[in-house]
This record gives C-alpha cells, sequence and structure tokens, in this order.
C-alpha cells in the first residue's frame, strides 16, 4: 500500500516540475519527500503494536484463556538437571484487578483469540524469531558434552533484577544440566566405550513475554539471600 502511494506521488512530481509555486519553487518538489516517509511511518506504527488492551470486567469473564505459555512465568528450573520444579515465585494464575479489569492481549497466531495476561507479566507481544541454520558439534569426551550443552545457559539469576547479593551468603554456581539425562547418558556410555556425540539444535520462539520486576524483587526480598 505504501508503495503504490509513493509510485503516485512520484508520478505527480514528474508531472508538476515544469509548474513553479508563487514562491519560485516547484510546486510539487516537495511531495516525494511524503512518498518517503509515510511508507515507513506506517511499518513502525504497525511493528510497535502490542495488541493488548485493558478489558472490561465483561470482557475478562467472557474471555478466559490465557496466553500461551503464561505458567512458565515465575516457574522454578533447576539448572542442574534442567527440569521444571513445582515451586512457583510468583503466582501466574491471578489475572483480575481491583476493579474487575483485566488485561486481554490479540492472538494472531490463534485465531485473532483475545487472551488473558497474567498480573504477574507485562510487555506482551507475539515475537517469531526462529533460527532457520540448524548448528550441530561434535565432542569427544563427556565433560566437553555436557559444557558444549550448558553453554546457552545464563546460570545468573541476578540479571535484570537489580538485586544486591548479602557478602556474607556463599552463592554456589553449578554446571547447567549436571545431572541431566543428557548428562547421564553420555557418561554411562564413555564407561563403557569410546564415543563421539553429536548433537543438533532448531530453535524456534513465537511469545515475548517478561515477569513483573517487582513482583519477582518482592520474593526475592523476603528470602535470605538480599540485603537490605
Amino acid at each position: 500500500m505504501g508503495l503504490i502511494q509513493g509510485r503516485r506521488e512520484r508520478a505527480g512530481y514528474q508531472e508538476g516540475s515544469e509548474a513553479d509555486g508563487p514562491l519560485g519553487q516547484p510546486i510539487a518538489s516537495a511531495m516525494p519527500t511524503f512518498g518517503a516517509f509515510i511508507p515507513l511511518l506506517l511499518f513502525i506504527f504497525r511493528g510497535a503494536s502490542s495488541h493488548c488492551h485493558t478489558g472490561t470486567a465483561n470482557e475478562c469473564e467472557k474471555h478466559t484463556a490465557f496466553m500461551p505459555g503464561h505458567s512458565l512465568i515465575g516457574k522454578g528450573i533447576d539448572v542442574t538437571t534442567m527440569a521444571k520444579k513445582g515451586a512457583n515465585l510468583v503466582n501466574s494464575s491471578l489475572w483480575q484487578h481491583e476493579d474487575g479489569t483485566c488485561t486481554l492481549c490479540r492472538n494472531p497466531l490463534q485465531g485473532e483469540q483475545w487472551q488473558r495476561l497474567p498480573l504477574a507479566a507485562v510487555d506482551w507481544r507475539v515475537h517469531i524469531s526462529c533460527s532457520r541454520k540448524l548448528s550441530g558439534s561434535v565432542q569427544q569426551s563427556a565433560m566437553g558434552m555436557m559444557e558444549s550443552a550448558a553453554t546457552p545457559v545464563q546460570n545468573d539469576w541476578k540479571v535484570g533484577l537489580d538485586v544486591p547479593v548479602k557478602p556474607t551468603v556463599n552463592v554456589q554456581v553449578a554446571l547447567a544440566g549436571s545431572h541431566s539425562k543428557l548428562a547421564s547418558f553420555v557418561v554411562d556410555h564413555t564407561r563403557m566405550d569410546k564415543y563421539s556425540f553429536v548433537s543438533h539444535e532448531v530453535s524456534c520462539g513465537y511469545y515475548s513475554p517478561r515477569p513483573q520486576r517487582y513482583e519477582m524483587f518482592n520474593v526475592l526480598r523476603s528470602s535470605s539471600y538480599l540485603s537490605t
């Protein structure tokens, strides 16, 4: 649509370039400027839309589905086993504000369905990010394989929270995946014979939410790891 508009204004420039305005300037000399900027602005505004709004109490009761993956917000994960734990840092099932309203987000990947956003989440948006390249690695030892598998894991729970840790607390850093099923498989096979391990991975993400910072901070502040 923007491309057609740009062509029309360029054609107007060619037809009116010989006519002069009151100030002696060509009448259509400034027209290509709008043709260049309008399509860009349309593209920016469309991409910046979050597809979310504050729904009324009736709307919130009507649309009962939650955004995909909402239960993963604040979910505890054991980085040594790479398995989800039963404990949750925040309650991802709460969605209703005190006045009965809620945040509803339209999901274009599920038929434009309006879905509830938990109170513990903010800035939800559809963000399709797929790695089309097939990544692979070959490791000759069990330790090399486990280190390769642990590389993508950012084992730093303080990132983005701006929280101070008590100097007296001994914070242990564990090797991610050191007790996972992959690690057990690799170690068991290296004990029997010499193996080379090959891994392939294709990653794809569809949604981009983040937890409320103040809720996460309150949970961490109530523990014994933060200084007051």
